[in-house]
């Protein structure tokens, strides 16, 4: 959760104080902050996968929800990693 609302951060917090702005540095901040989360999401996820033996559909659902904006609400209503 707290990967995607770093996402949803960038987007539509630090990305128009960039743009419209021009002050950089909120958006390098929170985006090294993002990248380091979701690093460690897509670890996580991968040895969560080995461990309890997922199916690749489900480790691909849940890697291309990561990427999306409000993927993880998605991930979250349907309860994909159950």
């Amino acid at each position: 959760i707290l990967e995607g609302i770093t996402l949803l951060g960038i987007l539509f917090i630090t990305m128009p104080i960039q743009y419209f702005y021009l002050i950089r540095s909120p958006n390098q901040i929170l985006g090294m902050f993002h990248g380091f989360l979701f690093i460690i999401y897509l670890v996580t996820l991968y040895q969560v996968k080995e461990n309890l033996d997922w199916s690749f559909k489900k480790f691909i659902k849940l890697f291309i929800c990561s990427i999306l904006p409000f993927g993880f609400v998605v991930v979250e209503l349907k309860k994909w990693w159950k």
